[in-house]
């Protein structure tokens, strides 16, 4: 799968309600947009990447499910989101990995060429990303050409190319597989910027 968007994935009336329900939830502050940054084994070259365009900041985060967690009181308003994700997809979603909404506002001196800390989700190539807009504002994802790169130790990825910006509209989600380095950006016209991040298995 090549990265595909999906304008209109819910009824308008289910992005609004889905908005205001955002806005409700409790959230964790973060230092840092990706979660990599905190561990000892995150290698430059593999499964992020930092140059000259990144700026990275905090961001607030409603954890809906991690991994074994137990899944939180938005669990059922999202499963519908995932069967009409994976029926726009041609496929059945076997597994949901992690959902999180993440909110981010305006920083300082941030420009529109800045993005937050390029990543991959995951190395398997089995798993995807899909980021859904919660809200219409500014702060594209960064979408990059290159990928997990399994040969760092000897080939390492040198140099960034976008393959994709992509400009937040609510109701509408982006997909790509969980290997491909992507970024975040912070608003800077609009007050918020708000997503549903999701990672999944698919068949």
């Amino acid at each position: 799968m090549t990265i595909k968007i999906i304008e209109n994935l819910i009824p308008l009336t289910w992005q609004q309600d889905l908005f205001a329900s955002a806005k409700e939830c409790f959230y964790i502050y973060k230092e840092n947009t990706s979660y990599k940054v905190d561990e000892a084994t995150f290698i430059q070259g593999m499964d992020i990447f930092i140059d000259e365009n990144t700026v990275d900041t905090l961001q607030f985060v409603h954890y809906i499910n991690w991994g074994a967690r137990d899944h939180n009181h938005m669990y059922p308003f999202m499963k519908p989101l995932i069967h009409m994700l994976g029926q726009q997809l041609g496929k059945k979603i076997n597994r949901v990995h992690r959902m999180k909404i993440n909110h981010t506002c305006p920083q300082p001196n941030f420009t529109e060429n800045n993005y937050n800390i390029p990543h991959t989700d995951d190395p398997d190539p089995k798993k995807f990303t899909a980021i859904y807009y919660i809200n219409d504002s500014d702060g594209d994802t960064f979408i990059f050409n290159e990928m997990y790169n399994t040969e760092w130790q000897t080939k390492p990825i040198e140099k960034l190319t976008i393959a994709r910006r992509v400009t937040p509209r609510a109701g509408t989600a982006v997909v790509f597989p969980a290997t491909q380095l992507h970024a975040s950006s912070n608003p800077i016209n609009t007050k918020s910027r708000w997503v549903l991040n999701i990672l999944f298995e698919i068949e």
